[in-house]
């Protein structure tokens, strides 16, 4: 191989890489790629209060689900999100820093920004599990669909959340 051929062949692999790492750098805007969300990346709980919550590693894709009485303990029974019961009301959350300040009365910079917010229309959540004495609450949420901003539909699936501060509120 000739030097031209060498120095050719290195700009492609240094081109190669900058974009790969350009498609990288949009992984903190907020977009999902293909329109998809998918529960199984919302691996890290933030627990607070009784509610549900968890996120994906970067912080960019969330999913919230609140019981009507934020400061009460909510039933165990099962809840349909799709037959109007607002005993729950749940969301998928897209943006930037999505649990900056979570459970937390001192906020510092940068704050959570959410670009897009998708309403979990159906699907049936239920705790499953509540041990006051270690501060810890699991629920399972199975058969959420969630609607978009602009309408359309994404059927998510099943998902267990568990909150490792039951109860616990900031301030």
């Amino acid at each position: 191989m000739d030097v031209e051929t060498r120095t050719t062949s290195a700009a492609a692999v240094v081109a190669a890489l900058l974009l790969v790492a350009a498609a990288g750098c949009t992984a903190g805007t907020g977009s999902i790629p293909s329109g998809r969300v998918e529960l199984s990346d919302l691996r890290t709980a933030y627990g607070c209060g009784y509610g549900f919550q968890a996120g994906d590693a970067v912080g960019t894709v969330g999913i919230f689900l609140e019981h009507a009485s934020p400061g009460e303990p909510p039933p165990v029974a099962p809840v349909d999100l799709g037959d109007g019961d607002a005993a729950w009301s749940g969301e998928i959350r897209l943006g930037r820093g999505l649990f900056n300040n979570w459970c937390n009365d001192i906020l510092a910079e940068p704050e959570a920004t959410v670009d897009q917010t998708w309403e979990l229309v159906d699907g049936v959540v239920a705790i499953t599990e509540v041990d006051e004495s270690a501060g810890t609450a699991t629920l399972r949420a199975t058969d959420l669909v969630a609607v978009d901003p602009s309408g359309t539909r994404h059927a998510l699936g099943d998902i267990t959340l568990v909150n490792d501060a039951w109860g616990v509120f900031a301030g």
